[in-house]
């Protein structure tokens, strides 16, 4: 498979998990704020959001893996390193200072989110280092 088609469906993939999550989190919002739904209904649609995050791993999985670039596997695999230790790290330190109650609680939701500014701080890096970002992200 080709650099171009690897990018592509990569591009396709991502965006249909993120219309799905964008359209799952109102939805879920809607039915279980607004109008009450409860028990395993509102279970499974305040599941929806999350699948769709862990969908991301496996689209950039997906992408490491179709990609015949080696170079580009090889800034794609450092970009996500990257966001890994940042996002890990962060939950971790914040967690021990939130079990001493020095800090406010985080909803767990939010680790995703800076893992995904994380893979910009991998682009950073990449790019300093390598001279180009690979635009995983």
């Amino acid at each position: 498979m080709t650099t171009g088609h690897a990018k592509r469906r990569y591009h396709l993939r991502m965006a249909v998990a993120m219309a799905i999550y964008i359209a799952s989190l109102f939805v879920a919002d809607w039915l279980i704020e607004d109008r009450g739904v409860t028990g395993i209904a509102a279970v499974m649609l305040a599941s929806v959001p999350g699948l769709c995050v862990a969908a991301i791993f496996w689209i950039l999985a997906r992408l490491v893996i179709e990609e015949s670039d080696e170079f580009l596997r090889l800034l794609y695999i450092r970009q996500i390193i990257i966001a890994t230790g940042i996002a890990l790290t962060g939950a971790s330190v914040w967690g021990f200072l939130e079990l001493y109650m020095l800090v406010p609680h985080i909803d767990a939701y939010w680790w995703p989110v800076i893992w995904c500014l994380g893979t910009g701080v991998g682009g950073i890096y990449n790019k300093l280092t390598m001279g180009t970002s690979g635009n995983c992200t």
